[in-house]
């Protein structure tokens, strides 16, 4: 999430969509793994102590009754049995971090489900037949609530060329270049690209 930015501005969505599809199945793997074994391992555990906590209230019954061995030590061999029960209090807490990562997903759904705000335009961008050149035309962008950060920019960046854009902290040098991304949507004026408004330029 905090590289969506680099990802998209240099349109890598497909590459990092394989790379997240091959960790996930390795990832769901390793787990299907550990759960068979889990399967396997807890409830042969759980039968041992059962079958231990049994035979110990059975046979220290009968031996603290013949008096073979005192009520003392079989309120120890008690309290031991019962120790070896804490794993399941662990259930406990197992539901717990359930039920706190319910509203973490619950958020990444909702971020998934977000409808897009800017509609892609239908013209596909010929990487092969791009000239570079860049025009702003009368730009301005206003975040609610805050004064104009840019207010009728004009500017024209020849194919070919370098130009720098130089100033303060904060004064929406960045984002330009989002604006040019289309991460960012315009109020007024135009961004041409190779000819092209960007609006009507395919993502």
């Amino acid at each position: 999430m905090s590289g969506i930015t680099t990802i998209k501005s240099f349109t890598a969505e497909d590459y990092e969509v394989s790379r997240l599809a091959l960790e996930s199945e390795a990832y769901r793997r390793s787990n299907a793994k550990a759960i068979r074994l889990s399967t396997a391992y807890i409830p042969l555990i759980m039968m041992l102590i059962l079958v231990g906590f049994t035979a110990l209230l059975f046979f220290g019954s009968l031996a603290a009754i013949n008096g073979k061995i005192t009520v003392v030590k079989y309120r120890v061999l008690v309290f031991l049995i019962q120790r070896l029960l804490s794993p399941l209090t662990r259930l406990g807490d197992t539901f717990d971090q359930y039920q706190r990562a319910m509203p973490s997903t619950n958020r990444v759904i909702n971020l998934l489900d977000t409808p897009i705000t800017i509609e892609p335009g239908s013209v596909p961008l010929c990487c092969q037949q791009v000239r570079g050149e860049v025009k702003f035309q009368d730009v301005n962008l206003v975040y609610p609530g805050r004064p104009p950060l840019i207010k009728n920019l004009s500017l024209v960046i020849p194919a070919g060329k370098t130009i720098a854009i130089v100033g303060s902290t904060g004064f929406s040098k960045s984002t330009l270049v989002k604006l040019l991304l289309q991460f960012y949507e315009l109020q007024a004026g135009k961004i041409i690209l190779n000819g092209f408004d960007i609006p009507k330029l395919r993502l």
